[in-house]
């Protein structure tokens, strides 16, 4: 490896770059569908370009079968041929009915997929909405106990950290989910795409095989166009040398029927061969009839999977969007929160000014009061406003007390209830996995399972040219086949 393709290598950007580049311009309000659909359009001719390169190997390989399978019947082994055609009968039933099991499984995998899709949706909107209510709620339920608690911001020193943790911690956790529920977004539309590019690849197979067989048909028809020119000449020769048997002598009549002879021979061999040319030209143009049925559906399923393409990308569009509602949302959220902490811990500075200053009257008050009493200087009237002052500091500290612990319980409710509601988001984003899986693994069961029907056709293909070349080995040594 040289210096310059190590650099590149160091210096390609990865798959996360790529991410981080995309997810600052959807930031920046970038509209990535023309992006989308510049890479879908590539993706699309690169897979057009390996289906050309495949399909003419296959080509070669099915013009080579075709060409020993007609050298077969020129030689003279009609058994053989008898018996090839009833193979490829045999192949031809096989084939149509894979094709018409793989059409049924394609169908009811579909059908399978816009199920899953649309539950998944209808959960997504389901937890979306349950989350948006909640999240109103507590926050309807923050403001209400904080107006209710106003006059009560003793006790706020002892939960202010407490809330302030758990709060940016749930909204890192809704931010979380979001950006998941956006990389689900673009599994799937990865998954439409590659779907998109292999049903392309089928079309541009199928339209490789429908071109070989028109030109077979073309040349088929050449063949026996050929044949009835060579059969109607023969038959000519066959008047003349009639002719001259009726009126020349013995020994040309002799000749005469015996070249009549070898060329009735010949007629009939050339009869039977353009019988075969004609069932094998019939045979051709129904396979051609098929794969045209073949590519028109197989082009309505690249045009239905394009649609569900479209629509994931403006999904994916919509739930970047939503993403950066939510970010903003977050941020509005957090800088009110950090105004409310603001304004708590003002008030709490004022409300111990006030408390010390109180304490510092009721102090002095007291010790002239004390003073006056011990004097004499008191009466009855004082000791009972000195009892009452102390009843009412003593309600004042019970009061303080029952708020701080109705703070508290409250706020264990509201820790509890965000833990469930966390809960239920970790468990139905299990499920959306679960089911992302499953699609994965049926999909990648379809595709073996076409591959390994592809690999047995081609097994079968090599037999055949296999047994072909050996009757021509057989036919050339003047062996007798089996």
């Amino acid at each position: 490896m040289d210096d310059s393709s190590k650099r590149r290598k160091v210096t390609s950007p990865t798959k996360s770059q790529v991410v981080l580049e995309e997810s600052d311009k959807i930031a920046e309000g970038v509209d990535l569908r023309p992006h989308f659909e510049v890479e879908a359009g590539l993706l699309e001719e690169q897979c057009r370009a390996k289906a050309r390169e495949k399909m003419v190997a296959a080509v070669d390989d099915e013009f080579k079968k075709f060409a020993c399978a007609l050298r077969g019947v020129q030689l003279g082994l009609p058994d053989r041929s008898i018996e090839l055609e009833r193979r490829i009968s045999q192949l031809e039933g096989e084939k149509s009915q894979f094709e018409e099991k793989l059409t049924w499984e394609r169908e009811v995998l579909q059908l399978e997929l816009e199920k899953e899709r649309e539950a998944t949706a209808l959960k997504l909107k389901e937890v979306r909405a349950e989350s948006v209510a909640e999240a109103e709620r507590l926050v309807t339920a923050s403001v209400n106990s904080q107006n209710n608690l106003a006059g009560k911001l003793y006790q706020l020193r002892y939960t202010k950290a407490e809330i302030l943790a758990f709060s940016e911690g749930n909204y890192e956790k809704k931010e979380i989910v979001d950006e998941e529920e956006v990389e689900e977004m673009e599994d799937g539309l990865n998954v439409a795409e590659k779907t998109a590019a292999d049903n392309q690849e089928a079309i541009d197979q199928l339209s490789l095989k429908i071109e070989e067989a028109k030109r077979q048909v073309e040349d088929k028809t050449i063949t026996i166009l050929s044949r009835d020119l060579a059969l109607n000449q023969l038959t000519s020769e066959l008047a003349e040398l009639k002719e001259k048997a009726a009126s020349g002598s013995l020994h040309e009549a002799e000749l005469a029927e015996y070249r009549i002879r070898a060329l009735n021979d010949e007629i009939s061999d050339m009869k039977c061969n353009i019988r075969v040319l004609n069932g094998q030209l019939d045979r051709l143009k129904a396979y051609l009839h098929r794969l045209k049925w073949r590519e028109a559906q197989s082009r309505a399923d690249l045009a239905e999977v394009q649609a569900k393409n479209k629509s994931l990308v403006d999904k994916l569009a919509h739930a970047h969007r939503n993403v950066r509602k939510v970010v903003q949302l977050n941020k509005e959220m957090n800088e009110r929160i950090n105004q409310l902490c603001t304004r708590i811990s003002e008030l709490e500075r004022e409300l111990r000014v006030r408390e010390m200053k109180y304490q510092k009257d009721l102090k002095f008050e007291l010790d002239k009061r004390d003073g006056e009493i011990a004097s004499g200087e008191g009466s009855r009237e004082m000791k009972e406003f000195l009892r009452q002052k102390e009843e009412l500091v003593e309600n004042m500290r019970i009061d303080l007390t029952n708020s701080r612990q109705k703070l508290i319980n409250l706020t264990r409710q509201m820790s509890k209830r965000i833990d469930q509601l966390t809960a239920e988001l970790a468990e139905s984003k299990a499920r959306r996995l679960k089911d992302n899986k499953r699609v994965a693994v049926t999909h990648q069961s379809f595709k073996e399972l076409v591959v390994h029907e592809q690999e047995k056709c081609d097994g079968e293909a090599l037999h055949q040219r296999q047994l072909s070349a050996g009757c021509i080995f057989c036919r050339g040594n003047n062996i007798p086949a089996s």
